[in-house]
Protein backbone atom coordinates (compact mmCIF):
# COMPACT_ATOMS: atom_id res chain seq x y z
CA UNK A 1 0.00 0.00 0.00
CA UNK A 2 2.80 2.43 0.92
CA UNK A 3 4.55 1.66 -2.35
CA UNK A 4 1.36 2.34 -4.31
CA UNK A 5 0.81 5.73 -2.63
CA UNK A 6 4.48 6.68 -3.14
CA UNK A 7 4.33 5.75 -6.81
CA UNK A 8 1.21 7.87 -7.22
CA UNK A 9 2.61 11.03 -5.59
CA UNK A 10 6.20 10.82 -6.84
CA UNK A 11 5.48 12.43 -10.23
CA UNK A 12 3.85 15.41 -8.48
CA UNK A 13 6.88 15.93 -6.26
CA UNK A 14 9.17 15.70 -9.28
CA UNK A 15 7.10 18.28 -11.18
CA UNK A 16 7.16 20.65 -8.22
CA UNK A 17 10.93 20.24 -7.90
CA UNK A 18 11.45 20.90 -11.61
CA UNK A 19 9.19 23.96 -11.50
CA UNK A 20 10.99 25.43 -8.49
CA UNK A 21 14.41 24.70 -9.94
CA UNK A 22 13.54 26.25 -13.30
CA UNK A 23 12.01 29.30 -11.65
CA UNK A 24 15.16 29.77 -9.57
CA UNK A 25 17.26 29.38 -12.72
CA UNK A 26 15.08 31.81 -14.65
CA UNK A 27 15.09 34.29 -11.78
CA UNK A 28 18.88 34.52 -12.13
CA UNK A 29 18.44 35.52 -15.77
CA UNK A 30 15.74 38.15 -15.21
CA UNK A 31 16.35 41.38 -17.12
CA UNK A 32 15.34 44.88 -16.06
CA UNK A 33 14.01 47.48 -18.45
CA UNK A 34 13.01 51.10 -17.99
CA UNK A 35 9.88 52.48 -19.61
CA UNK A 36 7.68 55.57 -19.64
CA UNK A 37 3.93 55.83 -19.54
CA UNK A 38 2.05 59.10 -20.04
CA UNK A 39 -0.62 60.35 -17.69
CA UNK A 40 -3.31 59.44 -16.90
CA UNK A 41 -2.27 55.89 -17.85
CA UNK A 42 0.76 55.91 -15.55
CA UNK A 43 -1.50 56.57 -12.56
CA UNK A 44 -3.95 53.90 -13.77
CA UNK A 45 -1.06 51.41 -14.03
CA UNK A 46 0.30 52.27 -10.57
CA UNK A 47 -3.17 52.02 -8.99
CA UNK A 48 -3.94 48.72 -10.72
CA UNK A 49 -6.81 50.08 -12.82
CA UNK A 50 -4.80 49.43 -15.99
CA UNK A 51 -3.31 45.95 -16.03
CA UNK A 52 -2.22 45.68 -19.67
CA UNK A 53 0.50 47.84 -21.21
CA UNK A 54 0.62 47.86 -25.01
CA UNK A 55 3.43 48.66 -27.37
CA UNK A 56 4.67 47.81 -30.82
CA UNK A 57 6.28 44.39 -30.72
CA UNK A 58 9.88 45.58 -31.09
CA UNK A 59 12.97 46.40 -29.04
CA UNK A 60 12.74 45.68 -25.31
CA UNK A 61 9.03 44.91 -25.50
CA UNK A 62 9.67 42.11 -27.99
CA UNK A 63 12.68 40.86 -26.02
CA UNK A 64 10.98 40.85 -22.60
CA UNK A 65 10.03 37.52 -21.06
CA UNK A 66 7.84 36.34 -18.20
CA UNK A 67 9.33 37.43 -14.83
CA UNK A 68 11.39 40.24 -16.37
CA UNK A 69 11.10 43.57 -14.58
CA UNK A 70 10.04 46.93 -15.98
CA UNK A 71 10.49 50.06 -13.90
CA UNK A 72 9.12 53.53 -14.46
CA UNK A 73 11.92 55.97 -15.27
CA UNK A 74 10.77 58.69 -12.90
CA UNK A 75 9.35 56.51 -10.10
CA UNK A 76 10.75 53.86 -7.82
CA UNK A 77 8.10 51.39 -8.93
CA UNK A 78 8.75 48.01 -10.50
CA UNK A 79 6.42 45.74 -12.42
CA UNK A 80 6.93 42.07 -13.19
CA UNK A 81 5.95 40.72 -16.59
CA UNK A 82 3.11 38.38 -15.69
CA UNK A 83 1.92 37.47 -19.20
CA UNK A 84 2.81 38.59 -22.69
CA UNK A 85 0.69 38.15 -25.80
CA UNK A 86 1.30 39.21 -29.39
CA UNK A 87 -1.35 40.49 -31.81
CA UNK A 88 -1.32 41.60 -35.45
CA UNK A 89 -3.24 44.85 -34.79
CA UNK A 90 -4.28 47.23 -32.02
CA UNK A 91 -7.91 46.43 -32.70
CA UNK A 92 -7.39 42.67 -32.26
CA UNK A 93 -5.42 43.30 -29.05
CA UNK A 94 -8.17 45.51 -27.60
CA UNK A 95 -10.89 43.01 -28.52
CA UNK A 96 -9.00 40.14 -26.85
CA UNK A 97 -7.63 41.97 -23.80
CA UNK A 98 -10.67 44.13 -23.10
CA UNK A 99 -10.71 47.89 -23.48
CA UNK A 100 -11.05 48.50 -19.70
CA UNK A 101 -7.86 46.51 -18.99
CA UNK A 102 -5.87 48.58 -21.48
CA UNK A 103 -7.56 51.99 -21.53
CA UNK A 104 -9.72 52.14 -18.38
CA UNK A 105 -11.10 55.60 -19.16
CA UNK A 106 -12.27 54.81 -22.70
CA UNK A 107 -15.40 53.12 -24.02
CA UNK A 108 -15.20 52.82 -27.83
CA UNK A 109 -12.48 50.66 -29.40
CA UNK A 110 -12.51 52.05 -32.95
CA UNK A 111 -12.60 55.68 -31.82
CA UNK A 112 -9.67 55.27 -29.45
CA UNK A 113 -7.51 53.33 -31.87
CA UNK A 114 -7.45 56.44 -34.04
CA UNK A 115 -7.18 58.94 -31.18
CA UNK A 116 -4.74 57.12 -28.91
CA UNK A 117 -2.74 54.44 -30.72
CA UNK A 118 -2.17 56.23 -34.00
CA UNK A 119 -1.08 59.27 -32.03
CA UNK A 120 2.05 57.29 -31.10
CA UNK A 121 2.47 54.83 -33.97
CA UNK A 122 1.70 54.68 -37.67
CA UNK A 123 -0.39 52.03 -39.38
CA UNK A 124 2.76 50.98 -41.23
CA UNK A 125 4.54 50.37 -37.90
CA UNK A 126 1.56 48.36 -36.69
CA UNK A 127 1.68 46.17 -39.83
CA UNK A 128 5.46 45.80 -39.72
CA UNK A 129 5.93 44.92 -36.03
CA UNK A 130 2.56 43.86 -34.71
CA UNK A 131 1.44 44.67 -31.18
CA UNK A 132 2.35 43.23 -27.81
CA UNK A 133 0.14 43.27 -24.71
CA UNK A 134 2.08 42.88 -21.47
CA UNK A 135 0.24 42.16 -18.23
CA UNK A 136 2.16 43.59 -15.29
CA UNK A 137 2.13 42.68 -11.62
CA UNK A 138 3.21 45.60 -9.45
CA UNK A 139 6.14 44.68 -7.19
CA UNK A 140 6.89 47.90 -5.33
Amino acid sequence: MYLLISAFFLPFFVLILIWKTNKAFLWNSVKKYSFNVQEPYKTFLINGEKIIEWRLNKWKFKEAKIWDIFYLDDENIEFEVWTKREYPTFEKMLEEEGLKNVLPDKDDIKKWIEEVYYKFYTKNDEEKYGVVAIEFKKLS
